[in-house]
């Protein structure tokens, strides 16, 4: 039997983190060994357990560190005590808080050369999902993975890489936009405050220290859209590579499918005879991926233009009191767990709308359209794989707020159009994104990988990542 370890930043979270522990649970269907290392876990779940967070183990340490906690008890309520902890954890650990105060991208997580003992079982092939974390000055946040333990572990076992970003080859962020220096060594990065951000410009040595690291690892790599793989043929990536397949992202379309929409709005309170678009996203008014600024104003031209009907804007995801620009609505709807309570969003509303800066292969125009909704979206990253235009839906370019209006009011004005494209994106959704195909696709790889390079038993070499 083969055991498979994903490695993800969390046992919970967004699409990345949704896929990993998809793919542990399809490895037990299977008959495999299905388990996940994690960087944060917030549930006991069997088969899941937390890459250990090693910290110094001297006195002074464990002082400042306590002292912190102190201060974060008084924090909000005490002038000065939110400033004082930020210092103690700075002080905590001196080497780490000089790195991030110089813009160096911090690969300290030692528990990262425990990743083979976490469990009893052998594992025959370790597949990696993203390698960051979710950063934060304050040192008790960070990454989860140490990125010079990759060429150790390749020699391990087979290694198996999916890119859901392209922070892998650039000097910080996760997203270039427009941006080419990570093809050629980055520096002089017009935007630090990116996702993964960092204080100060140190992306050309960061991405000098990956291609250091990573011309030292021999691994598989895959990702869910030609438009990434490309990247990854053009960066400090390539020369890594054994095998790469672009397998797209899946679904659960027995949840995700078309609904009563008379009934969903009955559930959901929604009034029968209003126009209904819906978006998602976290924190849309703030998420640097996301153009909610232009997707509001779409919105309102559309009431400008059209007639005396309702018009509602469903923001999935998001946390935010609900506006009302005249015979429009928005409605802020925070983050829900269930994913039938999310179809049910879906089968209540007319379009989905997916207004991006930046994107890889988002998840919800695969839900939306597996749903039977005609998605209208910006032209960015992968997303032009997802949509055919003017068959399931419509592509503008991006931060076009005119084409953008104009698209929804095609939409909003004939329903006839409306429900050929839904019916031909539901048709789309299951030839292409069914997450059953991107299960079977990963795990005949993991068996035909293991067939091919089995696993070494015999002793591991020395660890030294100093």
């Amino acid at each position: 039997m083969l055991n498979i370890l994903q490695v993800s930043t969390l046992d919970r979270g967004g699409g990345a983190e949704a896929i990993a522990d998809r793919l542990r649970l399809a490895c037990k269907e299977r008959g495999f060994g299905g388990y996940m290392a994690v960087g944060t876990s917030a549930k006991n779940i069997e088969g899941v357990r937390g890459i250990p967070r090693q910290m110094p183990s001297n006195p002074w340490y464990r002082f400042w560190m306590a002292t912190a906690r102190s201060c974060g008890h008084f924090a909000g309520r005490v002038k000065g005590a939110r400033w004082l902890r930020q210092k103690c954890l700075a002080a905590s650990q001196p080497t780490r808080w000089v790195a991030r105060r110089t813009g160096v991208e911090d690969f300290h997580h030692p528990g990262t050369w425990k990743l083979l003992e976490l469990f009893a079982e052998r594992q025959d092939l370790v597949h990696c999902h993203n390698l960051h974390g979710v950063y934060s000055i304050e040192l008790q946040r960070g990454g989860y993975f140490d990125l010079r333990a990759l060429p150790w572990l390749c020699r391990q076992v087979p290694v198996l890489l999916t890119l859901h970003d392209a922070w892998l080859f650039s000097g910080h962020c996760a997203h270039s936009f427009d941006c080419e220096r990570w093809r050629t060594g980055c520096g002089e990065c017009p935007r630090l405050d990116i996702y993964p951000a960092i204080l100060r410009d140190a992306t050309a040595s960061n991405w000098r220290r990956k291609r250091e690291i990573l011309a030292k690892c021999r691994l598989r790599v895959a990702t869910p859209s030609e438009w990434l793989m490309d990247k990854v043929r053009h960066s400090i990536l390539q020369p890594a590579i054994i095998e790469a397949r672009v397998i797209p992202n899946g679904v659960k379309r027995d949840v995700f499918c078309p609904g009563d929409r008379s009934a969903a709005r009955c559930r959901l309170n929604l009034p029968e005879g209003s126009f209904i678009a819906m978006t998602a996203g976290t924190a849309l008014k703030n998420n640097p991926w996301k153009d909610y600024a232009a997707l509001q104003e779409a919105v309102l031209q559309l009431a400008e233009n059209q007639s005396n009907q309702a018009i509602i804007l469903l923001a999935v995801g998001s946390q935010a009191p609900s506006e009302r620009h005249g015979r429009v609505e928005i409605r802020f709807i925070p983050f829900l767990d269930d994913p039938a309570q999310v179809a049910m969003h879906y089968q209540a509303a007319d379009i989905f709308v997916h207004a991006a800066k930046a994107d890889t292969f988002p998840t919800t125009v695969m839900e939306a359209m597996s749903c039977g909704l005609p998605v209208i979206a910006s032209a960015v990253g992968g997303i032009p794989e997802q949509i055919v235009h003017g068959t399931t839906g419509m592509l503008v370019p991006p931060g076009d707020i005119s084409a953008l209006a104009r698209a929804i009011a095609t939409l909003a004005d004939n329903a006839a159009l409306r429900r050929e494209m839904g019916d031909a994106a539901t048709a789309d959704a299951a030839s292409r994104f069914d997450e059953r195909d991107m299960c079977d696709r990963y795990c005949n790889w993991y068996e035909e990988i293991c067939v091919r390079q089995p696993i070494n038993t015999e002793a591991t070499e020395v660890r030294n990542h100093d």
